[in-house]
């Protein structure tokens, strides 16, 4: 039975997460029974596994179609709605209504000509809680289109005038957020997947005597791969978005009742191993990973970041927050508090980069490793 203690345990490791210094743990015992000594102990499994990212809600929307040569195939269409007030007289005449888009992401051939098409969505929908995998339906014919390299700094759609004179009302009335359900960016020509981001973009109206913006207030990004990576033998993959998440466990049983002072996760990764790129193809890679906790055994999935970090500039992957010395320690004490430990990517970061981890299988100085600082035992 998990669920008490997984509670007990969500409230201490949220007070050890908020220690100003997680080094400190444990000084006064170490103090008083001596020096601690370093064990070092492989990760006993680590694994790739399909991820439904979480990408309702994200800051950026990611849009467009990239062949990777090694890891793919990935499609990827987003969602926005949009929230404001229009200031100008009842009457104003509407002269144009244009969605402005900010990129902000590229991941593909940053010269390709892409061709961006703007279609309506036809039903309510809300964007907390949704992941990659939603299907939103949307008008079959496209509302007009526009063509753009990912390097251009905004992209503009401007709305056909047959659109406003059918549509006016959605914006002159008192109802535009229960009127007005949203539009869907649709790639129709290969060559990268694009991120705009949602803060910097804007739907504008202009009228005779006013021009007024509208915000965007909810994003989805729906993602898809075609094709298997091509990775090596002594490598796992972690990718935003698209997935897949990486899961490992370590075993534990042989510091049973064992003091811990600290704990540190390592990862070792590499990700120029993939291959070398075409021209001009860029694939951004993950620069920041978390570690979450999963338990699923008591109905509605529990899930606990535990730490969140940057990737070295040598391509070292360290965690070693209080929050994780905490599990671990309550794990030698007998606890069974989760079912796994993932590597993820925040889910407001939103976009399809890449990090290869070496896997245990690797040589010794690339494959993860696990750092126990152990109190010794009473003098």
């Amino acid at each position: 039975m998990k669920g008490f203690p997984l509670a007990l345990l969500l409230t201490g490791l949220l007070l050890w997460s908020a220690c100003d210094d997680a080094s400190t743990v444990g000084v006064d015992l170490v103090g008083e029974q001596g020096a601690p000594t370093t064990e070092r102990l492989d990760l006993a499994t680590l694994s790739s596994v399909p991820y439904d990212d979480v990408t309702g809600g994200a800051t950026r929307l990611l849009t467009g179609d990239v062949d990777d040569p090694a890891l793919g195939r990935i499609t990827a269409t987003s969602f926005l709605d949009l929230s404001g007030t229009f200031g100008a007289p009842g009457d104003s005449t509407i002269q144009e209504v244009s969605l402005r888009l900010a990129p902000d992401y590229v991941y593909g051939d940053t010269t390709a000509t892409l061709t961006l098409a703007l279609a309506e969505v036809l039903d309510m929908w809300d964007d907390e809680g949704l992941t990659a995998d939603t299907t939103l339906s949307t008008a079959a014919t496209p509302l007009t289109e526009t063509s753009f390299v990912p390097t251009d700094s905004l992209v503009t759609l401007t709305l056909p005038d047959t659109w406003i004179a059918e549509n006016g009302d959605l914006f002159t009335g008192d109802d535009f957020e229960d009127a007005f359900v949203g539009f869907a960016l649709q790639s129709t020509t290969p060559g990268a997947v694009v991120g705009f981001s949602a803060s910097a973009s804007e739907l504008r109206v202009v009228t005779p005597s006013d021009t007024i913006e509208y915000q965007i207030t909810k994003t989805l990004s729906t993602l898809g791969r075609e094709g298997s990576p091509a990775l090596p033998p002594d490598q796992t993959l972690l990718q935003d978005g698209v997935g897949p998440t990486v899961q490992f466990d370590l075993d534990l049983s042989s510091f049973a009742d064992t003091p811990l002072n600290g704990a540190v996760i390592r990862f070792f990764t590499r990700s120029e191993t993939l291959g070398t790129l075409p021209p001009h193809f860029v694939r951004p890679t993950l620069d920041r990973v978390q570690i979450v906790l999963v338990d699923e055994d008591d109905g509605e999935p529990v899930e606990l970041e535990l730490d969140d970090e940057a990737i070295d500039e040598d391509g070292t992957l360290s965690f070693s927050s209080a929050a994780l010395r905490e599990l671990f320690q309550q794990t030698t004490f007998g606890e069974d508090l989760y079912d796994a430990l993932e590597l993820r990517v925040a889910p407001s970061d939103n976009s399809i980069s890449p990090l290869l981890l070496y896997t245990p299988e690797a040589a010794d100085d690339l494959a993860p490793e696990v750092l126990l600082t152990i109190s010794p035992a009473d003098q």
